[in-house]
């Protein structure tokens, strides 16, 4: 009943209500799509920029275990006060 009544208002229609419609439904799929790809573009940035703060803070605390490393090896060779002070 009602797919005949929407047959038959269609029917009806001039070819531009129909060519309007149809930009609108082709429009809107595009808009739900560009919306959707931008929500997971901006997820994976978020997520990239987690991996990147991971390796910064990785990497910073590799630098203080080198220069520790050779702040106690100089220190043993030398055992000079400075060494230590900068192992501390």
């Amino acid at each position: 009943m009602l797919n005949r009544r929407i047959g038959d208002m269609w029917e009806h229609l001039s070819i531009r209500v129909k060519l309007l419609a149809a930009f609108f439904c082709v429009l809107s799929l595009v808009s739900v799509f560009n919306l959707y790809l931008n929500n997971n573009n901006f997820a994976i940035t978020d997520q990239f920029n987690h991996t990147v703060m991971n390796y910064y803070t990785i990497n910073r605390m590799k630098l203080l275990v080198e220069n520790n490393y050779y702040a106690v090896d100089s220190f043993l060779k030398t055992l000079e006060p400075e060494q230590k002070i900068q192992y501390q």
